[in-house]
């Protein structure tokens, strides 16, 4: 899985703190409240060697197609795709931009794998948001010493694969339960490959009915296609 978060210092310092009756509460630190940045990460339920579930990239300014495609170089580089893998993202822009995706479609044929698109508005899904929550609970109820990159990235290294199995749990991902919501993915097509009107997911759901999915995906819109025509 794949997901990308913003991040304020100024929205990561503890909400509560203690302090004389009637008195406001203060605390006195050193460092940057303004500090902004993006962090992208790719989480893996069967990590590499180094055993290291939760990877990722910090960017100072928001990300683009361009640095989508710079990640995702990088992600194959470290070796933590396998071959025949999927890379279940969201549906945002900037993960199926026409700068780069001969650039993405080459990754895929290189490295064999394949990119698939979750339901539109379907968070609860990707199990990259729990990590996300995970890291900004931790930041806000520490005693923060370090600048703000070197916190989380502290944290991110620290988290275990038996925590990423708990929230690929969480999100249904590993459960017997969502076994049909998994039958389905693997019937839908590689995004990148087929334009979104040469299948319909209504006739994929006549073929294999199952009411896990139902209440999984609502809507299945063209948006969740790279809409290329094929060649």
């Amino acid at each position: 899985f794949l997901d990308e978060s913003h991040f304020k210092s100024r929205d990561l310092w503890k909400r509560r703190g203690i302090s004389p009756v009637g008195g406001r509460c203060i605390t006195n630190h050193n460092l940057s409240i303004d500090k902004t940045f993006t962090l992208t990460i790719f989480t893996t339920f069967n990590p590499p060697p180094d055993n290291i579930p939760v990877i990722g990239q910090f960017r100072e300014n928001n990300n683009t197609q361009n640095t989508f495609l710079e990640f995702m170089t990088w992600v194959c580089d470290q070796g933590v795709i396998n071959p025949g893998d999927w890379v279940i993202l969201d549906n945002a822009a900037l993960h199926k931009g026409n700068e780069v995706i001969d650039d993405l479609l080459q990754l895929q044929i290189d490295h064999n794998f394949q990119f698939k698109f979750l339901p539109t508005y379907s968070p609860e899904l990707n199990p990259c948001e729990l990590v996300f929550a995970h890291v900004k609970n931790r930041i806000r109820n520490m005693q923060r010493t370090l600048p703000l990159t070197e916190e989380v990235a502290k944290i991110v290294m620290e988290i275990e694969i038996e925590l990423v199995q708990r929230m690929y749990h969480h999100c249904n991902i590993l459960s017997d339960v969502n076994s049909e919501m998994s039958a389905l993915l693997q019937k839908l097509p590689s995004a990148y490959l087929l334009n979104s009107s040469e299948y319909n997911l209504d006739d994929l759901l006549d073929d294999y009915i199952g009411e896990d999915v139902l209440n999984c995906i609502t809507e299945y819109e063209s948006d969740n296609s790279i809409g290329i025509e094929n060649d």
